[in-house]
């Protein structure tokens, strides 16, 4: 089975975020908290966590809402900070103000532009 690289721009922002929310390494400080503890929250293996943090593992998206809920009160805080801190790497389709990327063939009055056809051969016009 082909191996999965998780080295792109974003799984990288994933990674500081994660390791972000735990807080700083400093055991005296009461907004840190540790792997191990974070693992037992989730009821995972601390092995878990670290590899997620270390990319040597996918997160998906039910696992990061369980990361959330069990960091902030807010989960949404948690993705806050990874839109925040990832390029964005597609664009949305439609425009904002109703318009939508690539119509074409309407005038402004909203009517429909009727289609040109050739004319047959041997006709005068």
């Amino acid at each position: 089975m082909p191996k999965k690289h998780l080295r792109s721009v974003r799984h990288h922002a994933l990674r500081t975020v994660l390791r972000a929310a735990r807080g700083e390494p400093d055991r005296s400080s009461p907004e840190y908290v540790s792997q191990r503890a974070l693992a037992v929250h989730l009821h995972r293996t601390q092995p878990f966590v670290a590899f997620l943090e270390t990319l040597q593992r996918r997160c998906e998206v039910l696992e990061f809402m369980d990361i959330g809920d069990s960091l902030y009160e807010d989960r949404m805080q948690l993705y806050r900070e990874l839109v925040r801190l990832s390029p964005r790497r597609f664009f949305p389709i439609r425009q904002s103000k109703g318009k939508r990327a690539g119509s074409r063939g309407r005038r402004e009055s909203g009517k429909r532009a009727k289609p040109k056809t050739p004319a047959p051969a041997g006709s005068k016009r």
